[in-house]
C-alpha cells in the first residue's frame, strides 16, 4: 500500500509539472518540414483496376452449379449422396433382422405377411 501512495505522489508531481510547463506553439518552419513529409508519404493518385468481362466464367456446367454453391458444394452433395447409397445397401441388417434374404425363401418368393396387414391386399393380386 506503502508503495502505491508513493508512486501515486510520483504521477502527481510529474503531471503537475506538465500543467505548470509553458505551452510553445511548434515553429513554422517545423511544421513545414512535418506537412512536406506528411505529403510526400502519401500513395499518389490510384490507377484504375483492370476491367473485368461482363460475360460469365465457365461452361453451361459451371453456370448450373453457381446458384448452390459451385463445384465445393456438389462435391459435398455428391458425397452425401453416395453416403447414403453405401447406407441404404450395407444397412439392411439394421433395419430388417437377417437381412433382406429374411423376406425370401431361397427361391425369391417374397414374405407379404411379414409386411402386416397394411399391404397384405398385395398378395391377393390387388
Amino acid at each position: 500500500m506503502a508503495e502505491t501512495d508513493t508512486d501515486d505522489k510520483m504521477l502527481e508531481a510529474l503531471l503537475t509539472g506538465a500543467r505548470d510547463a509553458a505551452w510553445t506553439e511548434p515553429s513554422p518552419d517545423l511544421m513545414t518540414r512535418v506537412l512536406a513529409d506528411a505529403n510526400a508519404a502519401q500513395p499518389g493518385p490510384a490507377t484504375s483496376a483492370p476491367t473485368r468481362s461482363l460475360r460469365p466464367r465457365g461452361g453451361a456446367l459451371a453456370r448450373l452449379l453457381r446458384p448452390i454453391g459451385g463445384w465445393p458444394a456438389a462435391a459435398g452433395l455428391v458425397a452425401a449422396s453416395l453416403f447414403g447409397v453405401w447406407i441404404g445397401i450395407a444397412a439392411p441388417d439394421l433395419v430388417l433382422p437377417g437381412g433382406p434374404e429374411a423376406l425370401t425363401d431361397g427361391q425369391g418368393t417374397a414374405y407379404l405377411a411379414e409386411f402386416g396387414t397394411e399391404i397384405a391386399f398385395l398378395a391377393d393380386g390387388g
